[in-house]
């Protein structure tokens, strides 16, 4: 049986979309730890709220990967995320659910994991 979404698919000639609430869609966390990854230096995180179709493109993820899935919310490579210091993957960890959608906070013990213990 096919999921039909109810959802219209973005279209590409809607770039133009603005958000105008005064409310932030993203938050830089600065790391205390810098990191090198790949030969790129990365001195913050930022975390983006999810718009509705990566929302659909994730649990679809989800579906076929199951634990691989990966929340489309970072600026910066997932494999990175576990090498983050304690404290500084704390509090990216504390941004993400600030930013997740009720839908997905709610279900939040189901999210795939990274192995440390946090929804990356």
């Amino acid at each position: 049986m096919t999921e039909v979404s109810m959802m219209p698919q973005p279209d590409a000639d809607v770039a133009a979309v603005r958000y105008v609430s005064d409310k932030p869609r993203s938050r830089s966390i600065p790391l205390e730890f810098p990191v090198e990854y790949d030969g790129k230096r990365y001195d913050q995180v930022t975390v983006s709220r999810m718009t509705t179709a990566q929302v659909a493109d994730f649990m679809a993820a989800v579906h076929e990967q199951g634990g691989k899935a990966k929340l489309p919310m970072y600026d910066c490579p997932h494999e990175l995320l576990p090498h983050l210091d304690a404290d500084d993957g704390e509090r990216v960890d504390a941004a993400v659910m600030d930013f997740l959608p009720r839908a997905l906070r709610e279900a939040g013990a189901s999210l795939p994991q990274t192995g440390d213990g946090s929804s990356r």
